[in-house]
């Protein structure tokens, strides 16, 4: 196509050059529109074919940003979330504000310094302020009853009943000595006592099976009007008549209370335990607020206790108030055995998996998690497995990145090969069910076999089972429309593909490997390899 100004621009000079250049525009206004059009577009194109490198710099960009904030207001000890889908497109995340039992278990905040310290209603009303909309507080205790009613005893007496071959009649303290009778019901045993009914002068008398009731022996009181829970069932404790004798309280064993599974005798407290001390601040019980928070699809930083509090730091720092972020601390994470267990890795599949990190931990005892992992779980709802498993579960609720542990010795060849499967081909899922693999489904193999559908779900055959000593510990970052396409073509939604397909933080998968495996150290032993 000719152009007449270009011609006109050699013979006439600079302005007759721009005046034919302005009639030509007005005479070809459409095709100067269209010639745009096409410039824009290329220069989107050229931007999307650059993609990858865009991502990664904006997770940068983002990293930044996220090391520049810091969690709340100082009693938010600890932050923990659950999420699962929900109507319209929302997801609800369960937020404990709690701390654990030991300091070195806090991952956020500190405790309060003063009295300033937000409660959990106004907390949820800083975070809906903020855009994380919160839906309802509710209460929970850690111990169902929060263990109301029960107060630490002193058997004063033990004797044996005189129709029964097993049973004790007992006279039980659970008052200090000396506390003159008030208001409160009288004894029917003593009702003209001048002391209160439960003190020394003035005792509880409670039948009791227990094998190991004898006096002197400081125990768990349930006193009359008790609710003692046995899962979904309860019941109260009142005045009774066991083979002609009146009982006015219960002598606990600790799965009566569930402070414990045994059943073997009533529980045995230390000697300088405080008669009269409620049961719930003996056993230092805490119970805990659940903030419900719905998070839309577009916030998947907010997936985490972490990400919840990063955002309410924000909050709080705009309010001008001190607050601090304190990361799980990994500086003890060192290699303790050079010459262990070795894993070589193959990442075939570069554009699905860009970025793919593991450790190897030798010598680990499977078992049941500590009590204080385990209550940490079942607050935000999760069934704990094992020590193992509950460590990742939890690490992945807390920073949001998820991990996945192997048996090691279950590997074939001691290598990992990241890669798609062949088409049609068969695979058993932990959940027993053979699935069809599309070649487009990005798997964890070994030099055999496939070992996982990445970022989704794990296989039957190479999880952890009580009989494992050795494990390869895994933390990646997947591409996300990889995982969302292999989540839905298999109709699977997991944890673990509910932040995979919402992008996670490629820079945090070393740091979030290595507190994990920290954690599996603490609860499982074992050396890092």
């Amino acid at each position: 196509m000719k152009v007449p100004f270009l011609g006109t621009f050699s013979r006439h000079g600079k302005a007759q050059a721009s005046l034919a250049l302005l009639i030509w525009l007005n005479e070809n206004v459409r095709l100067f529109a269209t010639v745009c059009f096409l410039c824009w577009a290329s220069a989107l194109l050229a931007q999307h074919r650059r993609a990858p490198k865009h991502v990664v710099d904006s997770f940068a960009v983002y990293r930044k940003y996220m090391d520049s904030l810091a969690v709340c207001r100082q009693q938010v000890d600890s932050l923990s979330a659950s999420a699962y889908r929900i109507e319209g497109g929302a997801y609800r995340l369960f937020v404990p504000l709690t701390f654990y039992h030991q300091p070195t278990r806090r991952s956020l905040g500190m405790r309060p310094q003063d009295q300033t310290t937000d409660d959990a209603e106004q907390v949820a009303k800083n975070l809906t302020s903020i855009g994380l909309e919160v839906g309802t507080v509710e209460e929970v205790q850690t111990i169902k009853g929060g263990l109301k009613g029960l107060v630490i005893g002193e058997v004063l007496t033990c004797e044996e009943h005189p129709n029964s071959d097993h049973l004790h009649i007992t006279t039980t303290a659970i008052l200090p000595s000396g506390v003159k009778a008030g208001s409160e019901q009288k004894n029917p045993l003593s009702p003209d006592s001048e002391y209160a009914w439960g003190t020394p002068e003035n005792p509880l008398q409670i039948v009791c099976g227990a094998p190991n009731c004898r006096q002197g022996l400081k125990v768990i009181v349930a006193t009359l009007g008790t609710t003692l829970y046995d899962g979904d069932d309860s019941f109260q404790i009142k005045k009774s008549k066991i083979r002609g004798v009146e009982s006015f309280g219960m002598l606990c064993a600790e799965d009566e209370i569930g402070v414990g599974s045994s059943h073997d005798g009533i529980i045995e407290l230390p000697a300088d335990a405080v008669v009269g001390t409620p049961a719930a601040a003996f056993y230092q019980l805490e119970n805990d607020s659940i903030i419900e928070v719905d998070i839309t699809p577009n916030r998947s930083d907010a997936c985490s206790h972490f990400g919840v509090a990063r955002d309410l730091y924000a909050f709080y720092k705009a309010q001008g108030q001190e607050v601090k972020l304190t990361r799980p601390n990994v500086d003890a994470f060192h290699i303790d055995d050079e010459n262990g267990l070795k894993m070589a890795v193959e990442v075939v599949a570069t554009e699905a998996a860009p970025r793919y990190s593991g450790v190897c931990i030798s010598g680990i005892e499977v078992k049941e998690s500590p009590e204080w992992l385990q209550n940490a779980l079942r607050t935000i709802g999760l069934r704990p497995i094992n020590n193992v498993v509950d460590a990742t579960n939890f690490v992945l609720h807390e920073m949001g990145q998820a991990l996945h542990a192997f048996d090691y010795d279950k590997i074939k060849g001691q290598k990992i090969i990241v890669k798609t499967a062949q088409q049609g081909q068969k695979f058993v899922t932990l959940d027993g069910i053979e699935r069809e693999m599309n070649e487009k489904d990005l798997m964890i193999c070994n030099a055999e076999e496939p070992m996982c559908i990445a970022g989704v779900f794990g296989g039957l055959e190479s999880g952890v089972t009580e009989n494992t000593k050795n494990v390869f510990l895994e933390s990646a970052y997947f591409d996300p429309v990889s995982i969302r396409k292999t989540a839905r073509r298999h109709q699977l939604s997991t944890d673990a593909s509910f932040r995979y397909e919402r992008g996670c933080d490629p820079c945090n998968t070393l740091n979030v490997l290595k507190r994990c495996a920290l954690l599996i150290q603490e609860v499982a032993g074992g050396k890092i390899a």
